[in-house]
């Protein structure tokens, strides 16, 4: 079986497990036909592979969204995910500290392998014959200006959550405190991936604050507006198509989706700190390397992780998707099973992806592998437009890499992506969908990022 990298990031090991279960307890949502994957995680870095057998297979899957009333349904269980999400982190927050805390968090669990379920749906395998479907159509309208037409069609001209975001941010700016921004974030918690304490918010905020004051937030709301207002009237130009409202949908709804995990380590925080007294480990490590039958447990009175077989996790861990069973690995074992599963082969010079964004730019490689707010800020201080972002896939924390580098590359995504609507907005050149990227370039590399052809390659 040859497996290809889907993304990297440092995420948590509760999300590799539910992003597998979901196959498993949820087979009538678009997308969730999975059977062999796996996620290698080395000091806390992990690398999602699926196999090549399972690409093909979401993608077949995803020819039922080509049936009008199969996309509503689709987009309609999303946003139910949603709302079902935010209701049984509530419920679980409240809960804490009480004796049906641990049935109370199996259904929080529920709702958040729900929501990994739905997300699927909106990635680059499983709209593929969407997109190609859409693309088709414009080809016989519009000849050569075909992709023009495409990214112009398929960009969201609705207001997201980061929309409203900025819009909440300008009204805490204009008269900031602790208070403010500590609520703003636990309202917005999708700005704060990996953040674990009430400081980190907070300096979070204070950093944001004198990057975009009331002044800046206002520039940029009015920016959004205007760029949204032109590229309505340029979508009426052209004549929409139901494909692509759908994918702009599509788009929106990921987002929200995005809103629910992205920042689950601080709206959540009060669990794992929870659980981090009764282990004696950090909350960072309960949140990053425990499983969720382990924090019911805790929840339950049950028996504890022990610390050091956190530590053997952080250091390696394997967890897999092999028919219906999912496993989880840890140290030696761990790794004897990657060395089976992903054997070294060559790396290509040339990387080849879906194009996000139309441009050419040569620069320097900036491989981001980090995105908590605290480190993202201290890359960003080295950032100049001659740099070129190379991720596993964005989110809207690293809008401070966005805002200062000249293209953006990733291992993950499609035409809904983060990036590719990101970088439509900034008008940088961007390429997504990459696969191994962030396997075969290097921090530093010089690099071309030809964003006409889907092509990146080394070249010095």
């Amino acid at each position: 079986m040859r497996y290809v990298l889907h993304t990297a990031a440092t995420q948590p090991i509760v999300k590799h497990q539910l992003q597998m279960e979901r196959n498993l307890v949820h087979p009538g949502v678009v997308g969730c036909v999975q059977r062999d994957s796996f996620v290698w995680i080395e000091a806390g870095y992990s690398r999602i592979y699926y196999s090549e057998s399972d690409i093909a297979r979401m993608g077949e899957d995803g020819e039922k969204l080509l049936d009008p009333a199969r996309a509503q349904a689709s987009l309609e269980g999303s946003r139910k995910a949603t709302d079902e999400y935010w209701k049984a982190a509530a419920r679980l927050r409240t809960a804490l500290g009480t004796q049906g805390a641990g049935a109370t968090y199996a259904a929080y669990v529920d709702a958040l392998r729900l929501v990994y379920a739905h997300i699927i749906t909106s990635t680059g395998h499983v709209l593929a014959p969407v997109e190609r479907e859409l693309q088709r159509r414009l080809r016989e309208r519009f000849g050569g200006a075909h992709e023009d037409a495409y990214h112009a069609l398929t960009t969201p001209t609705d207001d997201d959550v980061l929309v409203r975001e900025l819009r909440a941010w300008r009204e805490v700016a204009q008269r900031p405190s602790r208070e403010r921004i500590l609520a703003h974030a636990m309202r917005f918690p999708l700005m704060l991936a990996n953040t674990l304490s009430a400081d980190d918010a907070i300096a979070w905020g204070e950093h944001r604050l004198a990057e975009c004051g009331p002044d800046e937030a206002q520039r940029k709301i009015a920016h959004g507006v205007e760029y949204r207002r032109k590229l309505r009237a340029e979508q009426e130009r052209l004549g929409d198509d139901p494909l692509a409202r759908f994918l702009r949908d599509t788009a929106i709804a990921r987002f929200e989706l995005k809103a629910c995990w992205n920042g689950e380590a601080f709206h959540m925080l009060p669990l794992f700190e929870r659980i981090a007294r009764k282990v004696g480990a950090t909350a960072r490590y309960v949140y990053l390397f425990s499983s969720w039958q382990e924090q019911q447990a805790a929840l339950d009175g049950g028996p504890l992780v022990a610390r050091e077989e956190l530590e053997r996790r952080r250091a390696y861990a394997l967890v897999r998707l092999d028919g219906r069973e999912v496993s989880l690995r840890s140290g030696t074992q761990a790794l004897r099973e990657k060395e089976l599963l992903l054997p070294e082969t060559a790396q290509d010079m040339e990387i080849h992806g879906s194009v996000a964004n139309r441009g050419f730019v040569e620069g320097i490689a900036k491989v981001v592998r980090v995105d908590s707010p605290a480190e993202l800020r201290e890359i960003a201080q080295g950032l100049t437009r001659e740099h070129i972002l190379v991720t596993g896939m964005t989110n809207p924390t690293m809008l401070t890499l966005i805002d200062k580098v000249g293209g953006i590359v990733t291992d993950e995504g499609g035409i809904t992506c983060h990036a590719a609507i990101i970088a439509r907005e900034r008008g940088l050149p961007c390429v997504v969908g990459c696969r191994r990227a962030t396997l075969v370039l290097r921090d530093g590399d010089r690099i071309a990022l030809d964003a006409e052809r889907g092509i990146v390659r080394r070249i010095g």
